[in-house]
């Protein structure tokens, strides 16, 4: 099945920290917000709490959620580091405009489920039930999921899930969290032109959105993005069939994986100051770029060779090894989730790569160590937070979800 993945050998227990986020802004006195969301008056606090002895420091690698080596469904309610996750495979963060802000969200792939952390530091469920399943209708606590990849936070608070082993996006209300609709009726290729309801995805692992609200799909089993209009008509945006060509979007080619138990590939991250849509094309070991000015995909980074080299030079010129999500940073720096080489790299605005995290080889690392020495098995999410310059990843295979400050 999608998403499915074997255990590791791994035994060691983290320790307990505490999380360090920020309120950033309530969305109930913005102007203009519709937003209204309904958390327990335990989330609701202006107050965060802090561990003065927290792991933490600018480059040094620390533990968020999960035990290392141990994967399950256990802890609930309690500390994120030490509930039991079971392959997450991506982590997100509730943007700046919105009132739970500081909330961390995390992709428990084969729980079939998307946890809650509180900022202070307490893991919740949020959607899913845990049971695999296609639900179609209730709260978010009530609807079955199957192996979920991927979750976007609409501009109007709505949440967006890449169900991707029911091949559908749900989109869940972000005050109620009662389900509102689902887009994608069965695993094909079909529809577009008409309804996003009514069209077949195949195995959608990621959704971004454009400054003006559009809906970008990456249809991992199609080879495609594909796009959904404000009227919710689903069109293909770029890519055709299976192979490795830049050029025209409508005629350029994508490689993400298909197999039956293929990880989530082919997430992507949009570039708002540029109008540019980065991909991580997993199969062809690079990441693209959509121009939306030029209609025109380029490759900004790997060789289309699997394998690990080029740091300090041109990313065009490096190898990367099955790459599966791309961040875009507001200052125009790209992180990678360079997954078969078990790290993280980093490209600056002027198209040079480095590793920030990880070693090349696949292992764990405790809390407290240095990045660039750190030990990370097959991490295979990521996300940024700008305003605290913390870089979150998906740490798949230890079933943990790690952080970094300062990078």
């Amino acid at each position: 099945m999608p998403g499915r993945h074997n255990s590791v050998p791994y035994n060691v227990v983290d320790g307990h920290r505490k999380i360090l986020m920020a309120l950033i802004a309530i969305a109930a006195f913005l102007p203009g917000c519709d937003f209204t969301p309904t958390f327990s008056e335990f989330d609701k606090k202006d107050d965060i709490v802090v561990d003065e002895n927290s792991c933490g420091g600018q480059g040094i690698l620390c533990n968020v959620a999960g035990v290392a080596g141990m994967s399950g469904s256990d802890g609930l309610g309690g500390p994120a580091i030490d509930a039991l996750l079971n392959f997450p495979t991506d982590v997100e963060m509730v943007p700046l405009t919105l009132a739970q802000t500081g909330e961390i969200f995390v992709l428990d792939e084969n729980n079939h489920a998307i946890r809650r952390i509180t900022r202070q530091g307490d893991m919740f469920p949020f959607i899913g039930t845990g049971n695999q399943g296609d639900g179609a209708s209730g709260t978010g606590d009530q609807v079955d999921l199957n192996y979920p990849s991927h979750l976007a936070i609409s501009q109007s608070g709505h949440f967006f899930v890449s169900d991707r082993g029911n091949s559908k996006i749900k989109v869940f209300n972000g005050a109620s969290l009662e389900m509102m609709s689902s887009y994608g009726r069965a695993e094909g290729l079909s529809g577009d032109g008409g309804p996003a309801t009514d069209a077949e995805f195949d195995r959608p692992s990621s959704v971004v959105f454009d400054p003006d609200g559009l809906v970008y799909v990456s249809d991992q089993g199609n080879q495609r993005i594909r796009r959904i209009d404000q009227d919710e008509i689903v069109s293909t945006f770029a890519g055709s069939s299976a192979g490795f060509v830049d050029g025209s979007k409508e005629d350029a080619q994508f490689d993400f994986p298909v197999a039956v138990d293929a990880p989530a590939g082919g997430k992507s991250s949009m570039n708002t100051h540029d109008w540019a849509l980065y991909i991580a094309d997993t199969e062809n070991h690079s990441i693209r770029r959509i121009n939306f000015i030029t209609g025109h995909v380029t490759t900004v980074a790997g060789t289309g060779t699997a394998g690990y080299s080029g740091d300090g030079g041109n990313a065009r010129q490096a190898q990367l090894n099955y790459p599966t999500d791309v961040i875009f940073r507001e200052d125009h720096h790209i992180y990678i989730a360079d997954s078969g080489n078990n790290v993280i790299r980093k490209i600056d605005p002027f198209g040079n790569i480095t590793t920030l995290v990880g070693t090349g080889e696949a292992g764990y690392s405790p809390d407290e160590t240095p990045a660039t020495e750190a030990k990370l098995n097959t991490p295979s999410g990521i996300y940024y937070d700008e305003v605290n310059q913390t870089l979150y990843i998906a740490d798949t295979y230890n079933h943990q979800i790690k952080r970094v400050f300062d990078l």
